[in-house]
């Protein structure tokens, strides 16, 4: 099963394309894929881009948050 990261660039049609509607480089987007996340900075532009929610580009962030007592 591949990655987050390249699930999401699969989903956008490639590096050059998710870089292109991101406004970064294709090189940018290759850096994600040595660190191992997708910079929480460009999560919803990825997400929109992608249609894969924010719970799945960075589980460690936005799975499980503790909703607000009413």
């Amino acid at each position: 099963m591949e990655n987050v990261i390249d699930h999401a660039i699969s989903q956008a049609g490639g590096v050059s394309r998710l870089a292109k509607e991101i406004g970064i480089s294709p090189a940018s987007v290759c850096g994600w894929r040595k660190r191992g996340l997708i910079p929480v900075g460009r999560i919803h532009a990825v997400e929109r881009i992608t249609g894969l929610g924010r719970e799945t580009l960075r589980p460690d962030i936005f799975l499980n948050v503790p909703e607000k007592a009413a």
